[in-house]
């Protein structure tokens, strides 16, 4: 559980540094304003999401067998 709980912290951890690179990058690439920098931003950030959507769930999960384990 310690373990689990472990990899559960370091993926939320480096979910929020790619969060932060994809910003800065966005930020960096605002004066672009062509239609391929925008999608490709938007994609990132949507990849961004997906995961920390993703990690939520299984963390959920998680939550939920300990609990049923506990009963």
């Amino acid at each position: 559980t310690y373990i689990i709980k472990q990899d559960i912290a370091a993926l939320n951890s480096q979910i929020a540094q790619l969060q932060s690179f994809t910003r800065a990058t966005l930020n960096s690439n605002q004066s672009a304003s062509s239609s391929a920098g925008k999608q490709v931003t938007e994609h990132n950030q949507n990849v961004v999401m997906m995961l920390q959507s993703k990690l939520a769930h299984t963390s959920i999960g998680f939550k939920d067998v300990l609990e049923i384990r506990t009963q």
